[in-house]
């Protein structure tokens, strides 16, 4: 997708893979559907008690979930909830299937020496 368009294929990890979470932080009249994915050169480490995506190398997977994001307003609140210690970045989104799709996960860009 292009800047300001959406259906925005996002990949989550950790907590906002929770469709609990998901629904209240968006606001949304329904459980999200959310579908099984894969990142590959990705991996997670500890930030608090968080689970933060970092460069992996190119054996390295993320296996978490994937969910179409369809306005900005739902971006904008993910966004807020990440936090300034993480970046939206580009990434192949691998969904259940075997589909690869271009989209979106949250990476961590705080202080590397804050990581376990």
């Amino acid at each position: 997708p292009r800047q300001n368009e959406y259906h925005v294929p996002y990949f989550f990890y950790g907590t906002l893979a929770e469709p609990e979470r998901l629904c209240n932080l968006l606001d949304l009249d329904c459980e999200p559907t959310i579908v099984l994915a894969t990142i590959w050169r990705g991996k997670t480490r500890l930030w608090r008690q968080y689970f933060a995506l970092v460069d992996g190398t190119e054996a390295d997977k993320v296996d978490g979930w994937m969910y179409i994001i369809n306005s900005r307003k739902h971006e904008d609140e993910l966004r807020r909830y990440e936090s300034g210690n993480y970046e939206v970045v580009r990434c192949a989104i691998h969904a259940e299937g075997g589909k690869s799709v271009p989209g979106s996960p949250f990476r961590f860009c705080g202080e590397e020496g804050d990581l376990s």
